[in-house]
């Protein structure tokens, strides 16, 4: 076989393979940047917009009571965080603390599942 020939087995059987499984990136994406068929199998309550501004333990109480089955993080507003969607998890960002230790931490973002 010569090199064309070769190459074009591999370009048809490439493209064949693309035409059987589609590429997964082309799935329909929620706001939170997770495929819509895995926000549908989580349970429980999903969002918390209400807590926007509500000092964090306020807040992990109100998510822990609502939907027993996600574990909350607490984060800076400025920390970097994995993107993987998870619907065990709510991840709670916060105001950074001035130093002070009256000062409470705040919601900064409505905290979601994922």
């Amino acid at each position: 076989m010569n090199r064309v020939t070769i190459a074009s087995a591999i370009f048809a059987t490439a493209t064949s393979i693309g035409f059987a499984f589609p590429a997964f990136a082309s799935a329909e994406q929620t706001d939170a940047g997770a495929p819509e068929s895995a926000v549908q199998n989580c349970v429980g309550k999903q969002t918390w917009p209400e807590l926007v501004g509500v000092p964090t333990g306020v807040a992990i109480r109100t998510i822990e009571e609502q939907n027993p089955f996600v574990t909350v993080q607490e984060v800076p507003e400025d920390t970097a965080v994995t993107t993987d969607f998870r619907c065990d998890r709510v991840r709670i960002f916060h105001s950074p603390s001035d130093g002070s230790d009256t000062s409470p931490l705040l919601v900064t973002r409505a905290p979601s599942v994922g």
